[in-house]
């Protein structure tokens, strides 16, 4: 790499904090542009300089600051977005990191499992949309990052732009500010009946450090990585109920009492807001690419969900969820009509 310098645009809230520090460890010099919305959350904060993406000619600023080692992109979420990311950094960074997302194949109905980078359902034309309107949350939020890679991998092809894409699963760490994970701890911990979709899907979350790592083996072997998508995602394979039983043995608590609900009923009667991990089909998606082309190894839940759970249990000071607030009576109301005795 001609620099050590690596950009992050955005990053202070949850997983570019994690990465600032994988990227120190790793010999970088990390540098963040964001709006100035959120504090840094802990340690020593990188250089930081303060902007909107969005504004004219700032993206341009950044890129003649210096030839950058890096740039990581963790805020683009439109095609528009990642074309000015391209006309600013084409030819000022060796290699373009664009942070994706597994959402990519969940807006497609019969995506195959596990999922891989080279799915033929990814590039079929018409896409195979699931029964959702495009402008519901998590299909705006799977079709613009599908986008922003439509034109990221263009510009690869039409004129070398060095990009490299990650596309992560739902990621549990320390500074999770969405509380996902938290929602269920503080469900095992109350001892009451827990209500599980059925069927359920089974799910490979990723731990937010075994991210940042892959983010930053995606850098320093960028002679592999650019061109080419990668998909994120941990060791482990569950469903709902193996992780509230996981939750449960590292908590030390009790086997849990779980109750298979059928999946409408569930949202009919409880809401779809209360259950984070309540999938109704499978997403896995295929790690190999990554481990074999990256040289990267994710860890166990059972190893990184201790870390999760001394965060929310000893340094986390704000809220509680509303997964878990506003929804926690309702679902120990039903459990009651469904299991009167356990509940």
């Amino acid at each position: 790499m001609s620099q050590e310098h690596v950009l992050l645009l955005g990053g202070t809230r949850f997983i570019g904090a994690h990465l600032v520090q994988s990227l120190r460890e790793a010999g970088y010099e990390p540098t963040i542009f964001h709006r100035g919305k959120s504090p840094w959350p802990w340690g020593d904060p990188p250089v930081e300089i303060l902007g909107d993406r969005k504004e004219p000619g700032e993206l341009v600023k950044l890129a003649s600051l210096r030839d950058w080692a890096a740039v990581v992109d963790l805020t683009a979420f439109t095609a528009p977005d990642s074309a000015h990311a391209i006309a600013a950094f084409n030819e000022h960074t060796e290699v373009f990191v664009h942070i994706s997302t597994g959402s990519v194949y969940h807006v497609l109905q019969d995506f195959h499992n596990p999922f891989s980078e080279e799915d033929a359902l990814l590039f079929a034309d018409p896409l195979p949309l699931v029964e959702e309107p495009a402008d519901s949350p998590p299909m705006a939020y799977g079709l613009g990052k599908r986008a922003c890679e439509e034109v990221l991998f263009n510009a690869y092809e039409e004129s070398g732009f060095p990009v490299t894409v990650i596309r992560p699963p739902i990621v549990s760490g320390p500074l999770d500010y969405t509380l996902r994970d938290y929602a269920h701890i503080l469900r095992v911990r109350d001892g009451g009946p827990l209500l599980v979709p059925a069927p359920s899907g089974s799910f490979r979350h990723v731990a937010v450090q075994d991210l940042a790592r892959l983010i930053v083996q995606a850098i320093d072997l960028w002679d592999a990585s650019i061109g080419e998508a990668f998909n994120a995602g941990g060791a482990s394979i569950l469903t709902l109920a193996e992780y509230y039983q996981l939750l449960c043995r590292l908590l030390d608590l009790p086997a849990p009492t779980i109750v298979p609900v059928a999946h409408g009923t569930l949202m009919e009667q409880i809401g779809p807001g209360s259950q984070p991990f309540g999938y109704d089909r499978n997403a896995i998606p295929d790690i190999v690419k990554a481990q074999s082309l990256l040289d990267w190894q994710p860890r166990r839940a059972e190893e990184y969900l201790p870390e999760v759970i001394a965060y929310f249990e000893h340094d986390y000071t704000g809220k509680q969820p509303e997964s878990y607030t506003e929804y926690r009576e309702k679902e120990l109301a039903f459990a009651r009509t469904l299991q009167p005795a356990a509940a």
